[in-house]
């Protein structure tokens, strides 16, 4: 499909130059470099995303040591149980 595209003179310049070093017309280069482009850009947008963790609340002045997060834990589990 024939379309037209702005392209700045130093990039056409580079599309050219692969073009001739590869031997594939500048249409070809263009389309591969462009379904390169919307590959990566896919996978970008399907990235699973990243787990949150939700605090109960928060704990002005916690200790975030492993012992003082243990403690947190266990006065949060304390208080869930029935």
């Amino acid at each position: 499909m024939r379309t037209t595209v702005d392209i700045s003179e130093p990039l056409l310049r580079r599309a050219r130059s692969l073009a001739i070093e590869t031997g594939r017309t500048l249409g070809e280069v263009v389309e591969d470099a462009l379904s390169l482009a919307l590959d990566r850009a896919e996978r970008v947008v399907r990235s699973p995303p990243l787990p949150v963790a939700r605090a109960s609340a928060l704990v002005a002045g916690a200790d975030l040591s492993p012992r003082g997060l243990k403690e947190l834990l266990a006065e949060e589990d304390l208080a869930r149980r029935p």
